[in-house]
């Protein structure tokens, strides 16, 4: 085994990645390169001597150098294509794991789950609302609330943007809010931003009920148990349903 095997093999010994090579393989030949080196280094010993002929332990310890540099270049590029491909695990933020739990739970309509991972007088930037029932009137369209968060910079926060994306915002052209702020407290979230849903939930509402005055009277009265919506509506279920019905008629009507 020549003295650059030896010493490569001594810098695997101690690498943290464990296949470097396998990682590399597409990439960097490293055996030819380490070839590469020594062969450059025997040329060097059949050049006639000149004033400035390296020693031979000066020799050895720039193949030591170029093997390190070497290696270096393929433990550090072995790093960057585990973690773009997702083999290196990132310790995840507490705080953005809650808030995707939540929002995860609110995209299956789990109004229930959604809410025991939020505090009951949860602060938002507009004054109280009533989010259970948002939830489940929400959930009753095909569309999703989308989240993208980051840590805060503070302990226990995360700052998102929130969409909620319908035919109907898609149709609209509405973007959602962004730079909102959640805090996570013992798992629970204490303090949350909203999206701007409003956007289209006053249209679409305005448009169900202008279509079907009684069927809109019936399936959203505000009498009863159900939480009610700043616009006078129920935020239930049954209404979410009838007005979720009427959207692709309002998405129509705004391209006709």
């Amino acid at each position: 085994m020549s003295t650059t095997e030896r010493a490569y093999e001594r810098l695997v010994a101690t690498n943290p990645v464990p296949n470097p090579v396998q990682y590399m393989a597409s990439d960097v030949d490293l055996h030819a390169a380490l070839r590469d080196i020594e062969e450059g280094i025997m040329d060097t010993r059949t050049q006639p001597p000149t004033t400035t002929e390296r020693t031979p332990q000066q020799r050895r310890r720039w193949t030591v150098a170029a093997i390190a540099a070497l290696a270096v270049l393929v433990v550090g590029g072995a790093l960057l294509l585990a973690r773009a491909a997702g083999d290196t695990e990132v310790a995840g933020d507490p705080a953005i794991e809650v808030v995707e739990s939540f929002f995860d739970e609110w995209n299956v309509g789990n109004a229930e789950a959604a809410m025991a991972l939020v505090d009951p007088e949860v602060t938002v930037p507009l004054g109280p609302i009533q989010l259970g029932g948002l939830i489940e009137w929400s959930s009753q369209f095909d569309g999703r609330m989308e989240a993208a968060c980051v840590p805060g910079s503070a302990p226990g926060t995360a700052i998102c943007d929130w969409a909620w994306v319908t035919a109907g915002t898609e149709a609209l052209g509405l973007e959602g809010a962004t730079g909102l702020d959640f805090t996570v407290v013992d798992g629970i979230i204490t303090r949350m931003g909203l999206p701007n849903y409003g956007a289209i939930e006053g249209p679409l509402t305005r448009f169900a009920r202008t279509e079907d005055p009684d069927g809109y009277a019936e399936a959203c009265s505000s009498a009863g148990s159900s939480p009610t919506s700043i616009a006078g509506y129920a935020l239930s279920e049954r209404c979410g349903s009838f007005v979720a019905g009427y959207e692709a008629a309002f998405v129509a009507g705004l391209s006709g």
